[in-house]
């Protein structure tokens, strides 16, 4: 079923809807009775005859300009297009993490365990996994990325950079 047809089944079944609820109304403080004749004509009581006509209509939206803006790695979301060094790819999964340490190295002791030197190191990290991908990839949260934008998600980036969050 195109838009078109769903639009013609529309307007048939609102029609019904009022033909099957409109049986008796109320007008200035008085009652009158609908009867309907079954090709779209009703008379009210003694007031006169009508028709009914339900007009539905599919609404073709304009679909919104798409433009690169350059960004950060941290202004991304989930569900963005992203570019970097001319490959594009969306991201399935997003997460920002703020980290407190950092394991500076790690060596493996005589008796076989491995031991970490671990550093304070306030941080915050970005994990993204892009469709098509099975990995995780990190990526500090300032460097630079270049996300598409329609005129709304160009807003959200303007309004975060401004403070809001």
């Amino acid at each position: 079923m195109n838009r078109q047809q769903l639009a013609d089944f529309l307007g048939e079944y609102a029609h019904g809807v009022v033909e099957e609820w409109m049986r008796l109304i109320d007008i200035e403080e008085t009652q009158a009775r609908v009867t309907w004749a079954g090709d779209g004509t009703f008379k009210v009581g003694e007031l006169g005859d009508f028709r009914l006509t339900v007009n539905v209509e599919p609404i073709e939206h304009e679909p919104e300009p798409l433009e690169w803006v350059p960004g950060t790695w941290g202004e991304t979301m989930q569900n963005d297009r992203v570019r970097l060094g001319g490959a594009e790819a969306v991201i399935e999964g997003f997460s920002k993490l703020d980290w407190h340490t950092t394991i500076e190295r790690s060596f493996q002791k005589p008796d076989g365990k491995w031991w970490d030197l671990v550093r304070p190191f306030e941080h915050t990290s970005v994990h993204v996994r892009l469709a098509g991908r099975t990995d995780l990839l990190t990526f500090p949260p300032d460097s630079p990325v270049d996300i598409l934008c329609t005129p709304t998600r160009r807003a959200m980036l303007t309004l975060t950079r401004g403070g809001l969050s």
